[in-house]
């Protein structure tokens, strides 16, 4: 996906949720391709209860990552892991819950599937 890295769009992307400052990423988009990145941040804080990875519902809980201009329905597949993720709509906004972002590997890379 060299052209969507140097020549696609970049948009950062919110996350929501008691722990929002917690996760880093955006989307880049040429034409009908896409690709959400996701990385978390200050990990030691994050598993500071106990919890010895950083993934998984029982880090994530609620939190999810807004994507603005993707519909529900939508689904991506986390290019180090096969999962597939769908987005979702609540409250009227578009997105994806960061426990199945990070549901088995701490960083993703999501490919938009045709």
């Amino acid at each position: 996906h060299q052209a969507l890295f140097e020549q696609g769009e970049y948009m950062p992307l919110t996350a929501e949720g008691a722990r929002a400052g917690h996760v880093c990423a955006f989307v880049r988009k040429l034409g009908s391709t896409c690709m959400v990145t996701a990385v978390p941040r200050f990990l030691t804080r994050l598993i500071s209860g106990g919890g010895s990875v950083p993934f998984g519902k029982a880090v994530w809980e609620d939190m999810r990552l807004l994507l603005p201009e993707i519909g529900p329905g939508v689904q991506f597949r986390n290019i180090f892991t096969n999962e597939i993720i769908v987005v979702v709509s609540q409250d009227g906004k578009s997105m994806l819950a960061l426990a199945d972002v990070f549901a088995s590997f701490p960083v993703a890379m999501l490919e938009r599937m045709k």
